[in-house]
């Protein structure tokens, strides 16, 4: 499709008349270093007149739109000095005259431009170079000038003394626990949060209360790389109808009766509510990168459902769009990934909707109450370019209570916050509790020598079994 639209001589013709008569694609081009020869089409034959014409708008620094009698003075030239003589009079008038009858696309010719400069480009070394090494080289070489562009476009500089540079008040956003938005201000558009746990802690279950209460205000979008989605929406069935979740998710009929009931008697107004949700079931796709993602919330933008925050779950399945050395060990994946879904919270949707980015990540070992940036051993780096970075504490496998701690926060003091955790419902209620500490060490010790009582005594009852020689 891009190549398709990229080798039209009509896209040619869009583009020429915005340089004609649009400050802002003029300016694009100019940062974009465009040149008349990006205008000869990847075709053997090219179109000699785009090339000319379109240098002469690149060279004619003047403000924008440019008045028809000061381009017809310049084409005048052009052709006394018999630079343009592959075209008939007509045909160039004609030309020339549709740069002032269209509508403009400013929006859509500045969105395909870097695209359509960098396909011209490559094509070009594809069609004048016959040996595969040469050629290869050179479109490496001009891949990497246009990504040394893109990053240079993306730098900011400012005098902060030119005029005050104000911040807007910071809202809050609910996230669904009780207190803690107070502590980190919810989660915010352009800003990227990792969200960390062992196994079976309930990573999935806090995501659900989150995704949850953010979906009542803005949209959210839940790429699952992991669950199915007919499992997840169990999830949010009983966090939103207070159903059970092990009953739903086993196809219990009582329970689904009630979920039933439970639709039955939402409103129209209730539903219309309720579609800021969209879960993502991107399992086939795994593993995805970044990319992939903007991708997808490019999609759904297209077709209406602009994503203002993303939940992924979860990092196990992401791989890194920057390819990485040979032999590379995982923590090194992990961290590339990291700054790849920080540069993923600066993306804007069709390039003005900003997101919040959350990331699942799965820690290895036990469930543990407290946790320390040690404590995450070779995880430690993918830290590093979050804003935010959560752990959530569990005493034990089968707890009830959880705490959710900052190993990471910006602009904030660090914090710890305890709930108490209702599992089968998705659902987490502010509590003051802690582990005590000598209780549980004394029950620990006991099931240790109630473990080794019965382990001493099936080593008996074998070595009975034992034959007498």
């Amino acid at each position: 499709m891009s190549a398709t639209l990229y080798n039209n001589s009509d896209f040619d013709e869009l583009i020429l008349m915005h340089l004609t008569r649009s400050q802002k694609v003029y300016d694009r081009a100019k940062a974009l270093k465009m040149e008349g020869d990006d205008f000869l089409t990847s075709l053997a034959a090219g179109i000699q007149v785009y090339k000319t014409i379109g240098q002469l708008l690149l060279d004619l620094n003047i403000v924008r739109p440019i008045v028809s009698t000061v381009l017809d003075i310049e084409v005048q030239t052009l052709l006394a000095n018999n630079e343009i003589n592959d075209v008939t009079i007509e045909n160039l008038k004609e030309l020339l005259d549709s740069f002032y009858i269209k509508e403009l696309q400013e929006d859509y010719v500045e969105q395909h431009l870097f695209e359509f400069i960098k396909h011209r480009r490559l094509s070009k070394v594809q069609q004048t170079t016959t040996d595969s090494t040469e050629m290869y080289e050179e479109m490496k070489q001009v891949a990497e000038g246009f990504e040394n562009i893109r990053v240079f476009e993306d730098v900011v500089d400012v005098n902060p003394f030119d005029r005050p540079i104000y911040i807007e008040q910071l809202a809050y956003r609910a996230i669904g626990f009780d207190g803690l938005e107070a502590h980190m201000g919810g989660f915010q558009p352009e800003e990227c949060s990792l969200l960390m746990a062992g196994s079976g802690v309930g990573k999935t279950a806090c995501a659900v209360n989150i995704a949850n209460c953010i979906s009542e205000f803005v949209n959210v979008g839940y790429f699952s790389l992991e669950e199915p989605n007919t499992h997840l929406t169990q999830r949010f069935y009983a966090r939103k109808f207070g159903l059970n979740y092990s009953k739903l998710r086993y196809g219990n009929p009582e329970e689904r009766m009630l979920l039933n009931s439970a639709f039955a008697d939402l409103t129209a107004l209730d539903r219309q509510r309720l579609r800021g949700l969209k879960i993502i079931d991107a399992r086939h796709m795994t593993p995805v990168t970044v990319n992939t993602i903007k991708g997808l919330l490019t999609k759904y933008a297209n077709e209406g459902f602009i994503i203002d925050t993303i939940i992924i779950d979860q990092m196990d399945y992401l791989s890194p769009v920057k390819t990485l050395s040979k032999g590379a060990d995982r923590w090194k994946e992990y961290e590339q990934i990291a700054f790849e879904c920080d540069e993923l919270s600066m993306f804007r949707i069709l390039d003005q909707h900003p997101i919040s980015v959350i990331v699942l990540h799965q820690l290895k070992g036990a469930p543990t109450w407290d946790y320390t940036v040690d404590d995450i051993a070779g995880f430690k780096g993918i830290i590093k370019p979050f804003d935010l970075a959560l752990a959530i504490g569990k005493h034990h496998e089968n707890a009830n209570y959880i705490k959710i701690q900052s190993l990471k926060v910006r602009h904030f003091a660090p914090f710890a916050l305890t709930y108490q955790a209702n599992f089968e419902n998705m659902n987490f209620t502010r509590a003051d509790w802690a582990p005590q500490k000598g209780k549980e060490d004394r029950n620990r010790k006991k099931q240790e020598d109630e473990e080794k009582r019965f382990n001493d005594l099936d080593r008996l009852k074998d070595r009975a079994r034992v034959p007498v020689q």
